[in-house]
């Protein structure tokens, strides 16, 4: 018995090594003279094992490489927004060549972005290095501009359009990733474009995208701030459309920033609607939903900041809400019969944010995501043109 369990725990060990020696091996972009190729789509690469082929001025080891093959005259933007650590991106003209541009964190968060001039039938190596020796998942978009065109107004969120209620248009053509969409993985929202949005009124705000072409993927997220927190996302409003609808609580007078992105860095035209419905009062002893306290911006809630559920105050006795900084149902005040008490935060879930695996981790199956969820919209597609 005892050389039985042995032998086993010796194949065990054995089969154990065999993983980590697969999980060690080296990107096949490892090398320069071996770059993965780049095209002007959102796609994932990965570091992970990868050892240092470059240097480059802006710094950065254990890198992988990517070329770009430029099919028309212009400026070509580069990107490593979605990926999983602090990057450094440069570009060269050959491998051991001149280094035409080179950037650590100019993209969204600690990513990299860098631009530089681009021309028909040639090649551009592509680095892409971790600060301090970091590796992980790379999601890269690559966005080239003819001379002659130009990148949306609004491309970046520091130039985001201002807005109030009502549609508007714009063109995510030529223009590049500034932003993540934590209810997609990274690779299926790419090239985004920005509008700013300030509250006419104290209520809720429904944001679409249901006016654009119905055949152009989108995915619509609103945030605090450029860099901040997603408070709401949408891939798909229902499972009839690729448009994209959110409804958030707002504040008069608060500014609330807009991102729409194509899936799998897809581009087109986007037209923006958003209607804001005031909401209700306040007081104590509120019997259904709206009202409470002080700061409720939508009907619901009740004392102070409470911002999405119904109820509060003393004596609720039908709705969510209450207490301070409650912020998504559920909720407190006193003699509340259906709901929890103070800075209950998990009454009602945010929802248009999936609870899914959307970490660093899952990036290392985005190629077969990439792959389904392609043919789920097609799938979608010829659906609704059999009805």
């Amino acid at each position: 018995m005892s050389r039985t369990i042995g032998r086993n725990f010796l194949g065990l060990s054995a089969l154990l090594g065999l993983f980590a020696v697969a999980a060690a091996a080296q990107p096949t972009n490892d090398l320069c003279t071996n770059p993965q190729p780049q095209v002007e789509l959102t796609f994932v690469g990965d570091s992970t094992g990868a050892n240092n082929d470059g240097a480059a001025s802006c710094g950065g080891t254990n890198d992988v490489w990517f070329v770009y093959n430029g099919t028309v005259t212009g400026t070509l933007a580069v990107d490593t927004c979605g990926s999983s650590f602090d990057t450094v991106l440069a570009a060269f003209t050959a491998c051991g060549g001149t280094e035409l541009a080179c950037d650590d964190n100019s993209g969204c968060g600690s990513t990299s972005l860098v631009t530089f001039a681009v021309t028909p039938n040639t090649s551009y190596l592509l680095r892409v290095a971790g600060v301090g020796g970091a590796t992980g998942p790379i999601v890269i978009t690559a966005s080239v501009v003819p001379d002659g065109s130009s990148r949306p107004a609004n491309d970046n969120c520091a130039s985001a359009t201002e807005v109030g209620d009502g549609s508007f248009s714009s063109n995510t053509a030529f223009s590049t990733t500034d932003g993540v969409a934590p209810c997609v993985t990274s690779v299926a929202s790419g090239k985004d474009i920005w509008w700013k949005f300030t509250a006419p009124a104290t209520g809720t705000a429904t944001i679409d995208t249901l006016a654009s072409d119905p055949n152009f993927d989108t995915v619509l997220s609103v945030l605090d701030a450029c860099d901040g927190n997603t408070l709401k996302c949408n891939d798909d409003a229902d499972s009839t459309t690729l448009a994209s609808r959110v409804t958030l609580n707002v504040t008069q007078g608060t500014s609330y920033l807009i991102r729409v992105a194509g899936s799998l860095g897809l581009t087109n035209a986007v037209t923006l609607t958003i209607q804001t419905n005031a909401g209700g009062g306040g007081g104590n002893g509120n019997t259904n939903g709206g009202g409470g306290g002080n700061g409720n911006t939508n009907g619901g809630g009740g004392g102070n900041g409470n911002t999405n559920g119904g109820g509060g105050g003393n004596g609720n006795t039908n709705g969510g809400g209450g207490g301070n900084g409650n912020t998504n149902g559920g909720g407190g005040g006193n003699g509340n019969t259906n709901g929890g008490g103070n800075d209950n935060t998990n009454g009602g879930i945010a929802d248009d944010i999936p609870q899914c695996n959307c970490g660093p981790g899952a990036a290392t199956m985005m190629p077969l995501t990439i792959l389904s969820l392609a043919a789920l919209k097609l799938g979608r597609r010829r659906n609704r043109s059999v009805r």
